[in-house]
């Protein structure tokens, strides 16, 4: 079963990773591509009494692509990321590939504390605190799997209804849906939500889909999008990656195209010249290579940003809990 948010070098951005079609088609079959193209493993514990996920480790392929700058998705990046539930708190790891200087750093987080070290010799290079009661409060609607499995409807609609957020379900199509107040989000300077949803599929019992729609102070709109891809494992159904889309749209250009004959919606726009055409001029000396062409009016901002994150070598309760050493020890 498949059904058709990229980190930074802080956790806070992993709160998207507990929710997870979009109707960018374009940009979904893409996306899709990339998942039929790199099929990955699961390996679950000997110990598969039950659907109950208490860690989850993955190799992590980052895939992007611009709208207005690029003709498909490409590897961005690539990471470690392991995820587990200890005494109730969720711990979570993320092991980044070396740097410029060949420097590796990890990142650690359970909630209330974030550790940047140097993964080979663990000596710790940042602690802060980002305890965020928001961040509790959200991880109730993704689910008691850490966000990577099956979800308890009955209990997004206990929680929902406790807090007193709206709710609605539509039975022909199997969708809950619920909105988010604003006050459970973190926004932006100069940011204001229009709407923040999570749908889920009732039927399946996962989320479907998140989606929030901001406007900036210049009008900018800009909604993003986060698409869970689930594959099923022995009846149970997996998260093996996510795609995240973010839709701006800009309220005014930000000058004026004078020749309109120079933009180009898509490849197809781009004229063509035969083989004795191109090395007449590479003779005389007129061509050049570009490669930061831009897609539509270049006075219009508006894009739509697609990444693409696909877990592979994934292995379910079968992460120590040594791998969070560090956290343990400042406590």
């Amino acid at each position: 079963m498949k059904k058709s948010l990229l980190l930074c070098t802080t956790l806070v951005p992993l709160i998207l990773y507990l929710f997870a079609s979009c109707d960018n088609s374009k940009n979904i079959t893409e996306a899709d591509s990339v998942f039929e193209e790199n099929p990955t493993t699961i390996a679950w514990s000997q110990d598969k009494s039950s659907d109950k996920i208490t860690s989850y480790q993955t190799d992590v392929q980052v895939y992007r692509m611009n709208s207005r700058e690029d003709t498909g998705l490409k590897l961005s990046d690539k990471y470690k990321m392991s995820v587990k539930m200890i005494d109730n708190v969720q711990y979570t790891r993320i092991d980044m590939v070396a740097d410029s200087d060949g420097v590796y750093r990890s990142v650690l987080s359970d909630g209330e504390d974030l550790i940047i070290c140097n993964t080979q010799t663990n000596d710790e290079l940042l602690r802060i605190n980002v305890s965020d009661k928001n961040n509790s409060s959200l991880r109730m609607f993704g689910g008691d799997n850490l966000g990577f499995g099956k979800i308890d409807i009955e209990n997004v609609k206990s929680e929902a209804y406790r807090l007193s957020l709206d709710l609605s379900e539509n039975t022909e199509s199997s969708l809950l849906t619920l909105s988010l107040p604003q006050s459970m989000l973190v926004l932006g300077y100069g940011e204001k939500s229009i709407k923040s949803t999570i749908s889920y599929d009732v039927s399946e019992e996962v989320v479907k889909e998140v989606e929030t729609v901001t406007v900036m102070d210049d009008e900018t709109v800009v909604t993003s999008t986060l698409c869970p891809v689930y594959e099923d494992y022995e009846g149970t159904p997996v998260k093996i990656g996510t795609i995240f889309t973010i839709n701006t749209q800009m309220a005014e250009n930000v000058g004026e195209m004078p020749d309109k004959s120079m933009v180009y919606e898509s490849m197809d726009d781009i004229p063509e010249i035969s083989d004795e055409e191109f090395e007449a001029m590479q003779e005389a000396g007129n061509i050049y290579e570009d490669s930061s062409i831009t897609f539509g009016d270049p006075a219009n901002l508006s894009n739509i940003e697609t990444v693409v994150e696909l877990y592979t070598n994934i292995e379910i309760n079968q992460t120590e809990d040594s791998v969070f050493k560090l956290l343990f020890d400042g406590e």
